[in-house]
């Protein structure tokens, strides 16, 4: 890894949660993108402070299927209001 800043953390290779991190991919707005793995097989890229701080612990597909189904309906509802509100 080269041209880092002074804070670069490596966590390639480390678990959170249903998460494998796979490689560094870059940076945004100066956070660092880590390429990740989920149990189930999906691959997805993320901030590490996401990872770190416990807020990302699985995959968004794992994350819907464990998210109620009463909880789905409302938010679903609630975003369809919001479109319906726009138009």
């Amino acid at each position: 890894m080269t041209d880092h800043s002074a804070n670069f953390v490596d966590i390639a290779g480390e678990q959170f949660g249903n998460v494998t991190v796979l490689d560094f991919v870059g940076s945004t707005r100066g956070h660092a993108l880590w390429s990740c793995r989920c149990t189930c097989g999906v691959e997805f890229e993320e901030q590490s402070g996401n990872l770190r701080s416990g807020k990302v612990k699985r995959c968004n597909a794992c994350r819907l299927k464990l998210q109620p189904l009463r909880m789905r309906l409302v938010t679903g509802a609630r975003l369809i209001a919001r479109r319906r509100a726009h138009v």
